[in-house]
């Protein structure tokens, strides 16, 4: 009885912990947009509630922006002031996100969301 309990408290913790802070992505929340660095398939992804976007993220740039977050921060809005304007967005399956960005993060993360590159340059 008490192995069915801490397996239960187990799972419920479990629940709690963002696949990120599982893998070491370096992530952060701007408003309600939820970023994250996937540096080894070299794109940042950006949740809402009901969407998934991307944005190619060479390591010259990326590495060095979410690693300070004062400079992050502004780069960070402008992405999403792009995303809420719809501005140059683009639809993209999960296939083929898949096999453009090889990203099991974001594979995981996007699964049972509409998927959408963003034109960004920082």
């Amino acid at each position: 009885m008490w192995k069915l309990l801490l397996a239960c408290l187990l799972a419920v913790a479990m629940g709690q912990i963002h696949i990120s802070d599982l893998g070491g992505f370096p992530h952060t929340y701007i408003g309600e947009y939820h970023f994250e660095y996937d540096d080894g398939a070299n794109i940042v992804i950006i949740m809402s509630e009901m969407e998934c976007f991307i944005v190619e993220a060479p390591d010259a740039t990326w590495d060095n922006l979410f690693r300070n977050a004062q400079e992050l921060y502004p780069v960070g809005q402008a992405i999403v002031k792009k995303i809420e304007a719809k501005t140059g967005l683009h639809k993209i399956t999960l296939a083929e996100s898949v096999s453009t960005y090889h990203s099991r993060l974001e594979e995981l993360q996007c699964k049972f969301m509409p998927i959408y590159v963003v034109p960004f340059t920082a």
